[in-house]
């Protein structure tokens, strides 16, 4: 989803530190490049609620990522204590229960709830450790997504790399917020579901939340900066224009696919549904289907080749909602693999 408005107001900075001095010198230093963050457990436990309400005094935007989730009196009595201090949004675990709770607790509040779906630190691997029935974290996210809707939740936390699907599911309106946010070539840390800025607002992302790229960079206000360049692709810092380069390399898919017995019609769905999407990000057909020879190793019935203006602009176009919709029709009706590469300058 293509951001409506000035994104600083979707790029979240999680002030993940452990004193209140240390997340003053960030805001600081940051000045106005940033006005929405981020306090979860490590500075909420170190007297980073009071500085909330001082965030909130001065005009920033405060998320408290809190994860609540306890018995609903609980809940709610913790909700109504938060949308009394002015925070604009706060985290529970997606357990229908407690998100019930909470929405009737925040009623009448500005207050945007969130279900925490699936950390992004967790896999297939760390949900059989934890005992979950689902080993694939997108199944888990789907079915809390859904728990949240239907609970007139705000919003959800998901990865990016489940953004396309969770706003299939939310529809338009309610918030998408992910975490495990890196830019390019950035450490990805503890996080294990990642994307990078532009690629999750394309995907269907409402909000990012930006944590150790920016308050552990040694120019913080830099880092940020360069973030909410790739949000818009304009710089911020000097309001121009950034002319494509002659010399940017071009991106490219390649897919190969064979496609199932008497699934033409739907192959027409598939191209149509697809078709949006490669236009709006600057899509060239080089190669499609077509006689094939093998040369060499196993080969697909339908083998296609599509440039794009950048890597980026192929990467935004693959994880945009307009072509995960068709995504989803192209892997009930075929077998095959698609890889986005590079070309050379």
């Amino acid at each position: 989803m293509a951001p409506n408005h000035d994104v600083k107001d979707q790029l979240i900075i999680a002030l993940d530190v452990p004193s209140v001095a240390d997340a003053e010198n960030i805001v600081s230093e940051l000045g106005d490049s940033g006005r929405y963050y981020k306090i979860g457990h490590q500075l909420g436990f170190a007297g980073g609620l009071s500085f909330a309400s001082e965030l909130i005094k001065d005009g920033k935007k405060v998320f408290l990522d809190m994860k609540l989730l306890d018995i609903d009196n609980t809940v709610a009595k913790g909700v109504e204590s938060i949308a009394k201090m002015g925070a604009s949004m706060l985290t529970i675990h997606a357990y229908p229960k407690a998100m019930r709770a909470a929405v009737a607790a925040a009623k009448g509040s500005d207050l945007t709830l969130l279900g925490v779906t699936v950390l992004t630190s967790m896999d297939g691997d760390d949900l059989i450790d934890a005992g979950y029935a689902h080993s694939n974290p997108v199944d888990l996210v789907k079915i809390r997504a859904k728990h949240a809707l239907d609970a007139q939740m705000g919003g959800v936390v998901c990865s990016a790399q489940e953004a396309a699907i969770v706003r299939q599911i939310v529809g338009p309106d309610m918030a998408i917020v992910t975490p495990g946010i890196r830019p390019v070539g950035a450490d990805l840390g503890d996080q294990k579901r990642v994307m990078t800025p532009s690629q999750a607002l394309c995907a269907g992302a409402s909000h990012l939340v930006v944590g150790r790229p920016i308050v552990a960079a040694e120019d913080k206000r830099t880092a940020a900066l360069d973030i909410i360049m790739d949000m818009t692709n304009i710089s911020q810092s000097e309001n121009v224009e950034i002319e494509e380069s002659t010399n940017m390399p071009k991106g490219y898919w390649i897919a190969r696919v064979d496609a199932h017995e008497g699934s033409a019609e739907r192959y027409k769905d598939y191209v149509a549904t697809a078709k949006p999407a490669f236009e709006e990000f600057g899509a060239k057909f080089l190669a499609r289907g077509g006689e094939i020879d093998r040369a060499e190793g196993v080969s697909r019935a339908r083998n296609v080749i599509i440039e794009f203006p950048s890597l980026e602009a192929a990467k935004a176009c693959y994880y945009s909602a307009q072509y995960q919709k068709a995504a989803a029709i192209r892997q009930e009706i075929a077998d095959g693999e698609i890889v986005l590469v590079e070309g050379a300058v």
